[in-house]
């Protein structure tokens, strides 16, 4: 977990456990996707207004962290970060996309190794979650809040913003896989237990569909592969 991948500038990837450790690698903006393109130009149905389906706490951010709300589009959104380290270095970050529709202390606790190893942590509320204002769009919107969260940080005056990384798991490396195919700030991209492809969940997965299942674009527009 505490890994972390990099692109380089030429396209190919290194795994390094040390945060500082690849300070000579530039900054590669991704192109842009035809899944992008076509996102950019679609607008989601949504025929349910409805929150993110799954019961949350409102925590407390432990010691070493706040809470901080970034904006995505006109949402402002809660998101809990890592405290300024008492030095005056810039730091690498990482945004942790949790598992499952909403947000608990323990996601925190899971980005911890990140921190061990030297980076600054966000851990993103997303639209519609732990009392968010918009809606739950089950993988269309999120994604945008996902490429917020790193404009976030890249105006953090402790990050180095030519270092910002994204990872997730389960629905949030699922989040991962397709916040990639747009272009960000990320430097790279991490998924543990995420899925290319989104329309058997979405099906059959028990949580309400917001958006209208006639349009095959709707789908297309929710997977990395379809």
């Amino acid at each position: 977990l505490a890994a972390a991948m990099v692109q380089a500038s030429d396209g190919n990837f290194n795994v390094t456990g040390n945060a500082t450790s690849d300070e000579n690698l530039s900054y590669s903006k991704p192109s842009t996707t035809r899944f992008y393109e076509e996102k950019s130009s679609f607008e989601t149905n949504l025929i349910k207004l409805i929150p993110a389906p799954q019961k949350y706490t409102d925590g407390v951010p432990p010691a070493g962290a706040k809470e901080v709300f970034y904006q995505s589009g006109d949402l402002s959104l809660k998101a809990w970060l890592s405290e300024k380290p008492a030095d005056d270095d810039k730091h690498p970050a990482v945004v942790f996309a949790h598992g499952g529709f909403s947000f608990a202390e323990s996601e925190w606790e899971a980005g911890q190794e990140f921190i061990d190893h030297g980076y600054i942590l966000m851990t993103p509320m997303l639209r519609g979650e732990n009392g968010n204002p918009g809606y739950f769009e089950y993988f269309y919107g999120e994604v945008d809040d996902l490429v917020a969260a790193a404009d976030y940080l890249a105006n953090v005056s402790y990050v180095d913003k030519s270092r910002i990384f994204l990872c997730g798991h389960s629905i949030g490396g699922t989040l991962s896989i397709l916040s990639s195919l747009m272009p960000t700030r990320y430097r790279a991209a991490a998924s543990f237990g995420g899925m290319p492809t989104t329309e058997d969940l979405i099906l059959h997965g028990g949580s309400p569909i917001p958006f209208d299942t006639k349009d095959k674009k709707e789908f297309e527009l929710r997977s990395a592969i379809y």
